[in-house]
């Protein structure tokens, strides 16, 4: 069995931790969507081309984030 945890503290009670982006993070990782892309894509051997299952965790990254902003603006 798999615990997932982090221990956040804050002095401003107004803050959100992580801004629910912690939980499709996690979920991309079960799906090991990183090796996945690892191990299926190569971009080369031009600059730039390394690592492409972290670049694929990036972007997902932040189009969760990107996401999730519009989303709070709207129901704020």
């Amino acid at each position: 069995m798999v615990h997932d945890q982090a221990v956040v503290v804050f002095d401003d009670e107004n803050v959100v931790a992580n801004a629910g982006v912690m939980a499709p993070t996690v979920l991309l990782d079960r799906l090991v969507a990183r090796d996945l892309v690892t191990e299926n894509v190569r971009l080369g051997e031009e600059p730039g081309a390394a690592n492409p299952g972290w670049k694929v965790m990036t972007i997902l990254s932040a189009d969760v984030r990107c996401r999730l902003h519009r989303w709070l603006r709207r129901v704020a």
